[in-house]
């Protein structure tokens, strides 16, 4: 066995065996003298035919070869500079960035008693329909003209973003958060204040202070590696597709067949 030899079996070996390999070499490579002997031992004995010793190393071929096609085929996809462009252009709300202010107004369920643990002592309890109640209010102030900062340090109930103005956070097209919150902010324009958006225990009324784009150079690493995995799940699609599984047998399934015999049951 060369270096070379040892270094490509090095890499189609299981993490653990790797592991083995790199802290005892000699014991590794005895290890695997051993493996060779007794395999080809097996085969003399023409135990690579019979059942199901047959079947796991058919198994065993078609999942490596699946794989090794997979991973292949992802390998060969190649995404021109234009494709890329082309792809920027037709998903901008994607890289489309919203810089924020926020009203945060808490409800609580549990708004008659005297104290909730959901809630600070310094903040007045609501039920849902006064904060919602509230917000329509506050909204239509601040479309009339209202000062938003103003407003934040009269009624919001979050001190970190009061402390800052309303100062809230950016949202980006690409981010996972609920559509119901999300779509509406990314439908805003600089300056324009959102319709009062409920989320569990908080009704939020939010301010666009900037919409920018990221450019295309940040992001094209991501868009080459996107178009990429888009392709190949097309290809994995098609493949799906084309692999075909006719049952002539329901029986063979277990399942009953469509015909049952007279007096069946």
């Amino acid at each position: 066995m060369t270096m070379g030899d040892f270094k490509n079996l090095f890499h189609a070996l299981p993490p653990n065996l790797q592991n083995n390999a790199q802290k005892q070499p000699e014991a590794f490579l005895h290890q695997w003298a051993l493996m060779q002997n007794l395999a080809q031992l097996a085969k003399t004995q023409k135990l690579d035919e019979r059942s199901p010793i047959r079947e796991s190393l058919q198994f065993s071929s078609t999942y490596i070869l699946m794989q090794a096609e997979m991973e292949d085929s992802l390998r060969r996809i190649n995404v021109e500079p234009a494709e890329a462009r082309q792809y920027y252009d037709a998903h901008q709300d994607k890289y489309k960035e919203v810089h924020l202010k926020a009203i945060y107004l808490s409800f609580s369920d549990q708004a008659s008693a005297a104290s909730s643990t959901a809630n600070s002592s310094s903040v007045k309890l609501r039920t849902e329909d006064e904060a919602k109640a509230l917000a329509a209010q506050l909204v239509a102030q601040l479309r009339g003209g209202a000062d938003f900062v103003k407003l934040v340090a009269q009624y919001s109930d979050d001190a970190a973003s009061k402390a800052k103005n309303g100062e809230f956070t950016t949202v980006n097209g690409s981010d996972n958060i609920p559509d119901q919150i999300k779509k509406p902010i990314m439908a805003l324009k600089p300056g324009e204040v959102s319709d009062p958006l409920r989320q569990p225990g908080t009704v939020y009324i939010f301010r666009a202070e900037s919409v920018t784009y990221k450019p295309f150079d940040q992001v094209s690493n991501e868009i080459f590696n996107q178009v990429r995995m888009d392709r190949y799940r097309q290809w994995m699609d098609q493949m799906n597709s084309d692999a075909k599984v006719d049952i002539k047998n329901p029986a063979f399934l277990g399942k009953a067949s469509a015909a049952k015999e007279p007096g069946a049951r």
